[in-house]
């Protein structure tokens, strides 16, 4: 898992208690801490790797900021496994996502995404209220036509193949900012891919 952090001391605790109250045991975390204003991040995050131990977490730092794109693109490197899963600090997992999730390659062997229904929840006097998000048969029928306007599939709810990622060659131009997830990975999806198979949970 790859968790990119700025100065998120008010969310992140929750982030990772989600990754330690995980059923799929089987994980590594790397926190990439793209520093900001002090804000007690890396007290809570070397809190964590002392609690969950450093074979499970560990925790790397830019020396200066340089945005979401190099610190996940840092994140992936530096991460050991088969599969990479990206988790923002904001965010937190269900117990089960991870162990859904992998069960999905396991019943399809040729997948290279998984993704999972989301629950949108904000905070703030004037939060829209919560609602789920699930990709749904249809979804995947209209996708091709609409991997420009809407991005319905979530990276913080995605397990994805290292294998078949950019992650494991270039990464993510970082120059593009935070529009980077569509205009590098759109001509992919279209003019690489060859199938697409639902990998979401029931």
């Amino acid at each position: 898992m790859v968790l990119p952090t700025y100065s998120m001391g008010r969310y992140i605790g929750a982030a990772l208690d989600s990754i330690a109250a995980q059923t799929y045991t089987d994980w590594e975390v790397v926190v990439l801490d793209d520093p900001g204003p002090e804000d007690g991040t890396q007290a809570i995050v070397e809190a964590f790797i002392a609690r969950v131990g450093a074979v499970k977490a560990r925790m790397v730092r830019h020396a200066v900021n340089q945005g979401v794109s190099a610190a996940r693109n840092a994140g992936a490197s530096e991460a050991r496994g088969a599969f990479i899963a990206f988790l923002d600090p904001d965010d937190d997992w269900f117990p089960d996502h991870l162990q859904g999730l992998m069960a999905m390659f396991q019943q399809d062997p040729g997948a290279d995404v998984a993704n999972a229904p989301v629950v949108a929840f904000y905070d703030g006097p004037d939060a829209p209220p919560t609602k789920i998000q699930e990709i749904t048969p249809w979804h995947l029928e209209i996708f091709p036509r609409t991997l420009g306007l809407h991005n319905f599939i979530q990276p913080f709810a995605t397990v994805l193949r290292r294998s078949s990622s950019r992650h494991g060659s270039s990464g993510l131009e970082r120059s593009i900012g935070r529009m980077v997830e569509r205009v590098q990975t759109i001509p992919a999806c279209r003019v690489e891919s060859r199938s697409m198979r639902r990998c979401g949970l029931s």
